[in-house]
């Protein structure tokens, strides 16, 4: 679905929309988009990915790749996915840029249908990111969560109800990459507290090398939470400057 006028400026904002809400069981999706080059997209939803419960094994499959040309921006910025009680599901995406591109992407997951007594009660999710700079693999990160015959995922993630994962890259985002590195780093003031239900945490990424030899530089931020709004709130703080460049904010009117 493609709204005229989500954006104030020329970012196109694409939602993607799953039939019924979710995937079924054996369900395979696989997503291609491109952006050329000096264009900017966001891909959002307006909801959250349901995967439901595995019928005979089967898993739920999605997988996307994206190309971003010279100077364009590619923003992957959708809603956490929900997996039910015994759900399979394997995601992976790929992203293809050149040394010029820009890209922001959010990934994240709920520990499922709370209210319905549900915490992290499905069979497994595995979820796979991997960044290309031409040829060249230069970022990968791999996540399968699935119980084991000692340690069951709802005992190793305790209270928490939530992980997120989000990267970004590109010389034309230094001021947003700047912005979340002093965010995440800075001290806490005077008789402030740290938050319990709450851990953020971001580490610089160097990938490549400009024409002129500087080296490319990103960010990537790790969440986990109790509560998921904590973490709605804490990303919708830190990609605020790059709202401006998406003509609105993807976060707006959703928590």
């Amino acid at each position: 679905m493609v709204p005229q006028f989500a954006s104030s400026n020329n970012c196109q904002w694409v939602y993607s929309i799953n039939y019924g809400g979710g995937l079924v069981s054996g369900d395979e999706i696989a997503l291609q988009i491109d952006v050329e080059e000096g264009c900017s997209a966001l891909l959002t939803t307006q909801g959250s990915t349901k995967v439901y419960h595995s019928v005979d094994g089967k898993t739920s499959t999605q997988s996307l790749t994206g190309t971003v040309g010279s100077t364009g921006l590619l923003a992957i910025i959708q809603e956490p996915l929900v997996c039910f009680k015994d759900a399979k599901y394997k995601q992976t995406q790929n992203f293809h840029m050149e040394g010029n591109s820009n890209l922001v992407f959010v990934d994240w997951i709920t520990s499922g249908r709370v209210a319905n007594g549900e915490r992290w009660d499905f069979t497994s999710c595995s979820t796979t990111n991997n960044i290309f700079l031409g040829p060249d693999l230069v970022y990968r990160d791999a996540m399968r969560l699935s119980n084991t015959e000692n340690l069951s995922v709802k005992d190793t993630m305790k209270h928490y109800n939530i992980v997120a994962s989000c990267v970004v890259l590109g010389p034309d985002l230094t001021g947003l990459i700047q912005h979340i590195k002093d965010d995440v780093g800075r001290g806490q003031n005077i008789g402030e507290l740290p938050d319990p239900n709450l851990i953020v945490s971001a580490s610089p990424l160097q990938y490549g090398i400009t024409n002129s030899n500087e080296k490319l530089s990103g960010v990537m931020v790790k969440c986990a939470s109790s509560e998921i709004t904590k973490v709605y709130w804490k990303l919708d703080n830190l990609l605020k400057p790059l709202y401006p460049k998406l003509g609105g904010n993807p976060f707006e009117n959703k928590y």
